[in-house]
């Protein structure tokens, strides 16, 4: 129902959702990339710009602890350390949610008790997360990559 009144409009593809599914690292030497620009996501659970305010607040707790400019090199590997697998879990967790809300799971389809069931605790994996204890898992990641130098 709601793919077919998307296809009768004259410009279907200005309703696409860009995301992009997978990075390989955030960081590189001296370079890395934060944001949009490291973990694009889908709509589907509003939660692209708290990845980046999320991503602000783990850069900045490591960048102050940069003392050296080897620390920058340890400061950006933590970060992707930490960040990487936070921000994939909730790329796939907006794909999942789209697909479950466009009926496009066979299991689920547009039957709305199993939309209700499968949507239930979709959003624990972004509200479940104690900011503090991120921050500080990226100083000790920051720590370990110091220690490799």
């Amino acid at each position: 129902m709601l793919a077919q009144l998307l296809l009768d409009q004259p410009n279907p593809e200005g309703y696409s959702a860009w995301e992009h599914k997978t990075t390989s690292t955030y960081a590189h030497d001296y370079m890395c990339i934060v944001g949009d620009a490291a973990h694009a996501m889908t709509p589907w659970q509003g939660a692209g710009g708290g990845q980046a305010i999320e991503d602000a607040m783990v850069m900045g707790a490591l960048l102050s602890e940069v003392s050296s400019v080897q620390d920058i090199k340890a400061a950006f590997q933590a970060f992707d350390a930490v960040r990487r697998p936070r921000c994939q879990r909730i790329i796939d967790s907006s794909r999942e949610t789209g697909q479950i809300m466009c009926g496009q799971l066979p299991e689920v389809a547009l039957e709305a008790e199993n939309i209700r069931q499968a949507l239930r605790n979709r959003w624990k994996v972004i509200h479940d997360l104690d900011l503090g204890s991120h921050r500080e898992q990226a100083v000790k990641e920051m720590r370990k990559f110091q220690a490799q130098v």
